[in-house]
């Protein structure tokens, strides 16, 4: 970096570029990732595939695995929440019970 920081004034454009290029991480996952569903997508028949049509394809089966965690979250928050209602329900059915069983026994000891 400090090679392109000196020439910054001589080679303004291609400075910024090899910046960028310098500053990127060796690897990430993220990227990673990518490169791993590319390749899904270009094997087999499909290694023949344009540019542009490998990136819309790409784009959309990641948008397609956020939008299913997204789901997910959504479909277990649902789930969490109807489990809270169940036992809810089963609570005040065991005191609705309870408040039977008592009054019954109260009744049938009186008489």
């Amino acid at each position: 970096m400090n090679f392109w920081n000196n020439r910054v004034n001589i080679y303004d454009k291609l400075c910024l570029i090899a910046q960028d290029i310098l500053a990127a991480p060796a690897s990430q996952a993220y990227v990673e990732r990518g490169f791993s569903v590319c390749g899904l997508l270009t094997a087999g028949r499909r290694n023949r595939m344009s540019n542009s049509l490998l990136f819309d394809r790409f784009l959309l089966r990641i948008a397609v695995k956020c939008q299913l965690k997204l789901r997910t979250k959504i479909l277990y928050k649902k789930i969490k929440n109807y489990i809270k209602l169940k036992q809810n329900l089963l609570t005040k059915t065991k005191l609705i019970l309870n408040q039977i069983s008592i009054n019954y026994i109260n009744t049938t000891t009186k008489t």
